[in-house]
């Protein structure tokens, strides 16, 4: 009986240091995250997400100020130069289960806390999907309620020479 609690416990700490992402497949947090400033590039799913919120700043190593609770037609206007409104699935994948609120802090310093929209309409209930990282999870609403954004962009955003930052407007 020692040497299965034995087993039990290192396999716990081990996989403590794992992210397990939508598809469940682990990926070390340490391989997962390129930093670029405001930005950071997911090496799992090949995406750039901007690391604060909406209506924040990234300032120094952390995001700053108020972010900015929104409709979903407030967010949709926002969208630009290839910077988008996460899918629910994209947006599941941040979700992090061994920190409180659920999410990397070294990947989105400064986390605004919690209610996030998704692009995505779920038929059946007749609203839009929006995710909780107090809770680790998703739960869906009318297009009227005011949720916080965070924008994303598929594969790796290459910034151009002179100090663009690339992000869209906030």
């Amino acid at each position: 009986m020692k040497i299965h609690l034995s087993v039990l416990l290192v396999l716990g700490v081990a996989l403590s240091n794992i992210g397990y992402c939508g598809n469940l497949q682990p990926v070390q947090s340490d391989e997962r995250w390129e930093f670029d400033g405001d930005l950071v590039y997911d090496n799992a799913f090949d995406l750039t997400w901007q690391r604060c919120a909406v209506g924040q700043k990234f300032f120094g190593k952390s995001c700053v100020g108020g972010a900015m609770p929104m409709t979903l037609s407030q967010a949709k206007e926002k969208e630009k130069d290839g910077w988008r409104l996460p899918t629910h699935s994209e947006l599941l994948t941040l979700i992090k289960y061994d920190v409180k609120p659920y999410i990397d802090d070294k990947a989105f310093p400064g986390f605004a806390c919690c209610y996030y929209w998704t692009s995505e309409y779920n038929s059946d209930r007749e609203g839009y999907y929006y995710v909780l990282f107090d809770r680790g999870d998703s739960t869906y609403r009318d297009e009227s309620s005011n949720h916080l954004v965070r924008f994303v962009r598929s594969g790796r955003l290459q910034r151009k020479l002179g100090g663009a930052n690339g992000s869209a407007s906030q």
